[in-house]
């Protein structure tokens, strides 16, 4: 609850940015406190949020393009979640060009994109095409202090699109690693 709480409270005192032409601001401010949204279970109203940031930005006026893709990011995240893995593959796919036209083709931050991907392709019963995405998504991601959780994630993901191709040792060896890296 206070994460909602926190999230409303940012939403209501950045909502005034939008008129000031400090649109990018605005994103990134919208898209953090949709974050939180995320996190509380609020999926749909996270994305409304995100929606109308970006109906708020004119395409011509957006020199931070990583806000941009970071919002269409968490509109692909959300989608994976409400089932819509076609959706969630087309918004992840503008993400990904812009992070990968601005930085480059092994930026740490294209490991969020592929697990989205993985995330899609699991849901569409893609586990060969997820494995290789979580696979991608794990060797952009160096350990860093406080990745842990997400790394896990990354690993558990792994395992259980390796789990899903009958690659059970494979798979066992990922929940493993995921259990060493949380004790």
């Amino acid at each position: 609850e206070g994460n909602y709480d926190s999230a409303r409270h940012c939403f209501d005192s950045v909502a005034a940015l939008a008129g000031t032409g400090k649109y990018e601001e605005y994103l990134r401010a919208m898209t953090g406190s949709a974050t939180s949204l995320v996190f509380t279970g609020r999926l749909d109203t996270a994305e409304v949020m995100v929606r109308h940031a970006l109906a708020q930005m004119p395409a011509d006026t957006c020199r931070n393009f990583l806000a941009v893709a970071d919002a269409y990011a968490l509109l692909a995240y959300v989608q994976s979640f409400f089932d819509r893995p076609d959706s969630a593959l087309a918004l992840n796919a503008k993400s990904y060009e812009i992070r990968r036209l601005h930085l480059g083709t092994s930026h740490p931050s294209l490991s969020n994109n592929y697990y989205t991907s993985g995330l899609a392709h699991g849901k569409q019963g893609l586990y060969h095409e997820a494995v290789k995405d979580f696979q991608e998504a794990l060797r952009l991601s160096p350990p860093a202090p406080g990745s842990a959780v997400r790394l896990a994630s990354f690993h558990v993901a792994l395992g259980n699109a390796l789990r899903e191709c009958h690659e059970y040792d494979r798979a066992l060896r990922h929940f493993d690693t995921t259990m060493t890296m949380l004790h």
